[in-house]
């Protein structure tokens, strides 16, 4: 996508629902494999076959059908998806074979593909194009620590462990390098010309051109009281939201008047460690993890908020957790677990609790980063037999 100023890629980002950001917290607009559109998982009905003469898709066994998967014309994806009772088996996209993926940690999405960094000292970023049967591109490597891409489908950015940030064009050739980062930047985003990032060492948002006409960046919007633990930079219209991990927060900045601006803290997540946050239409998803014995979850706080606690949907033990988000859910890792789960944004129970999240893949390597499409959901494995890029149709 081409931005022909900062506003208008603003407004590009946010209509893209985020195909900029850290793998994890984004919705993309792509065309995400091939096969039927899989559509909503509303309908499906794992009881029956639907195979006789009568059912709703005569000569089809919704059980086992990788093309009508507990429903008609409900397809897996193909890439050697499997149906199982009536549910899409997980596939890996990428395949464990290949080299360049055998430390798999973070994962951006944009419009034709995943980008996907190794985050070994010796690493690199790749690329996986949608419609490729799991071929993967180099992008840059070897790279010293790669982490937090972003892309916007020509460009490509993320943060290095020598504390510098490189962009490049997708297909390959540096642009350009910025070298004064303060911590290793562990989130980026490209909005129109610029790139952004948050680092580990302090929550500070940088920005800097991506035209080459300097490599020193401008902090464009300034932490409170030593915020520290910066993470998961995600996009809301015109406001940068990102996690405050040490200080156990949500924090936001808008960048109009005289930069840099002072964050505000959108609402604060007692006791356990908030990991990533995604943007849903009405409110902020925050996945955190344990701490001293608290369980980390699932928490939900509104986008108005001004530093009141978030409101926990699901605790669980979770560590270094993930999140993504689209229309109808939430979606999010357990590394230690294995699991990725899935919970409903307009989920209530009549007694006011809400229900607990659905497990849509089991048995994963160290889940890490994910991400959506309209089709399907991504994440990466770090270890086992499974390693590298998975995903599994809605």
């Amino acid at each position: 996508m081409r931005y022909r100023n900062l506003f208008l890629g603003f407004l590009t980002a946010n209509a893209a629902t985020f195909l900029s950001f850290y793998g994890c917290e984004l919705k993309s607009g792509g065309t995400g494999g091939g096969g039927p559109d899989p559509g909503s998982d509303g309908g499906i009905d794992g009881s029956k076959t639907d195979s006789g003469p009568g059912g709703k898709c005569p000569g089809k066994n919704i059980q086992t059908d990788p093309d009508n998967c507990g429903d008609c014309d409900h397809s897996c994806g193909g890439a050697g998806a499997t149906c199982t009772a009536g549910k899409c088996d997980p596939v890996r996209f990428a395949p464990v074979s290949v080299a360049a993926l055998p430390y798999s940690t973070d994962l951006a999405l944009d419009q034709g593909g995943a980008v996907v960094t190794n985050g070994l000292d010796v690493g690199g970023v790749y690329y996986v194009p949608f419609d490729g049967a799991g071929r993967i591109d180099t992008i840059a490597a070897p790279q010293i620590g790669p982490k937090g891409p972003s892309s916007d489908g020509t460009r490509v950015c993320w943060g290095l462990g020598n504390n510098t940030l490189p962009c490049s064009l997708r297909d390959g050739g540096s642009l350009v390098l910025a070298t004064d980062t303060v911590g290793s930047p562990r989130s980026t985003a490209i909005v129109g010309a610029d790139a952004y990032w948050i680092t580990n060492v302090a929550s500070d948002l940088r920005r800097f051109p991506l035209d080459g006409s300097t490599n020193k960046a401008t902090i464009v919007a300034t932490s409170q009281g030593g915020l520290s633990g910066g993470r998961s930079l995600v996009l809301d219209g015109t406001r940068f939201v990102w996690i405050a991990r040490d200080a156990k927060l949500i924090a936001a900045a808008t960048l109009d008047g005289t930069l840099p601006v002072a964050a505000t803290t959108v609402a604060r997540v007692p006791l356990v460690y908030p990991n990533a946050v995604a943007v849903g239409s009405n409110a902020y998803y925050v996945v955190a993890e344990d701490n001293s014995g608290e369980l980390g979850g699932l928490y939900r706080a509104p986008k108005d908020g001004t530093g009141g606690d978030a409101t926990a949907l699901v605790r669980q033990s979770l560590v270094e957790p993930a999140i993504a988000i689209d229309a109808k859910y939430v979606y999010y890792t357990d590394r230690n677990g294995g699991t990725i789960y899935r919970f409903p944004l307009d989920a209530t129970l009549p007694d006011g609790g809400t229900p607990s999240p659905e497990p849509i893949a089991k048995g994963q390597g160290s889940p890490t980063s994910i991400g959506v499409t309209d089709k399907f959901v991504y994440w990466l494995n770090v270890s086992g037999p499974l390693t590298g890029l998975m995903r599994v149709a809605k």
